[in-house]
């Protein structure tokens, strides 16, 4: 999805019919021209809303105020405005002048020959071209283009503009790449699932991965159609079982130190944020094809097997179809003293601060 460059255009005659072509010129090439008449009104324009431009065109001569009767020709404002832009935006912009006059060789030296195109004899498509190439050799955007496919997904459309942030910061660091980034690009993913109604309220960042792979949370479970296809679910199942204990939220310190060592070199992080990526295409598959909303089940009880006891701790575990080690307490089962390893029960899900867990067992061949 490529979207046309927005462009900061500072010329006090930018809405002249005469220039009615120029603008429709830049749109057939990808180009929105945002016009502003002087120097007062750009420098606000362009320090408020700096991060919604893609790059700057500057006539060589416009007014200082808006109100003035003529426009400067001496070619100052120009250079106090990429000053300005240089000093005071945190974000690089290297002017282009599109200009009807001939300015000197101090002009030419501030902006650099390359950067000016004169009005009278102009090849538009030399000017839109040349400011193209100049964004695509950005630094941020070297690294957009390399991903384009994730980035597409990061915006307001899909997940935000801001985890596209957050996914640069990423990409930039390929020595160090920040797992608690991943993860906060997981959550607002995990969030959108949820305004989409692709998945129900109030569920967990673990349980929202479980649910989105087909398993029980909170008594829903996500019919068959609308669940990740198995290598994104098992993409997913990875990335998470990496980013928690990586980025410290995990009590498991055993599960910690493997982690720490499988992470021990730049490929094994980037590995997690390319497999990120994978999951964030995924996504916007699903929701380029309209996907059903709410699709899922009211599960009243599951079955399962008991596969260990502790009756001095009053607690157990058991596995079944949709979970393979789901804790429970004895006290919060029907006829506790007669449970034995090995019975199927039947029973409920419910969670605590470490997870899922089942509720209301009931053995089966008592019922």
């Amino acid at each position: 999805m490529h979207r046309n460059l927005k462009v900061f255009w500072l010329d006090d005659e930018h809405n002249m019919d005469k220039n009615s072509d120029l603008i429709e010129e830049a749109k057939d090439n990808g180009i929105d021209l945002i016009g502003f008449e002087s120097l007062e009104d750009g420098l606000q324009e362009i320090k408020e809303n700096y991060e919604d431009y893609d790059a700057v065109i500057l006539d060589a001569n416009f007014k200082e105020k808006n109100e003035n009767p003529v426009e400067d020709k001496t070619g100052k404002l120009a250079i106090k405005f990429s000053k300005e832009l240089k000093d005071k935006i945190p974000k690089k912009f290297d002017p282009f002048i599109l200009t009807g006059n001939n300015k000197g060789e101090i002009f030419k030296e501030h902006f650099g020959r390359e950067f000016i195109f004169r009005k009278n004899d102009l090849d538009p498509d030399k000017l839109w071209n040349s400011i193209k190439r100049w964004f695509d050799s950005l630094p941020d955007n070297i690294i957009k283009g390399e991903y384009v496919e994730g980035f597409d997904v990061c915006s307001e459309k899909y997940i935000g503009n801001k985890s596209g942030d957050l996914l640069l910061k990423i990409l930039k660091n390929d020595e160090d790449y920040n797992l608690n980034y991943v993860r906060q690009i997981l959550e607002a993913l995990f969030k959108t699932y949820e305004n989409f109604e692709l998945v129900p309220k109030n569920l967990d960042f673990a349980q929202t991965s479980r649910f989105l792979s087909g398993g029980v949370e909170n008594n829903f479970q996500l019919k068959e159609s609308s669940r990740l296809p198995t290598p994104i679910s098992e993409t997913l199942r990875c990335i998470i079982r990496t980013v928690n204990p990586g980025s410290h939220y995990t009590s498991d310190e055993e599960l910690k130190k493997d982690v720490d060592k499988y992470l021990s070199n730049k490929y094994s992080k980037k590995a997690v944020v390319l497999l990120l990526i994978d999951v964030l295409i995924d996504f916007k598959r699903q929701v380029d094809n309209n996907p059903i909303k709410n699709n899922w089940n009211e599960i009243d009880s599951l079955e399962g097997e008991i596969t260990w006891l502790n009756l001095n701790g009053g607690n157990g575990r058991l596995k079944c179809d949709e979970h393979s080690n789901l804790f429970f307490y004895l006290n919060e089962s029907e006829n506790s003293e007669v449970l034995n390893v090995g019975d199927r029960v039947k029973f409920s899900i419910g969670k605590n601060d470490k997870g899922p867990k089942a509720e209301k067992l009931v053995k089966i061949d008592t019922i």
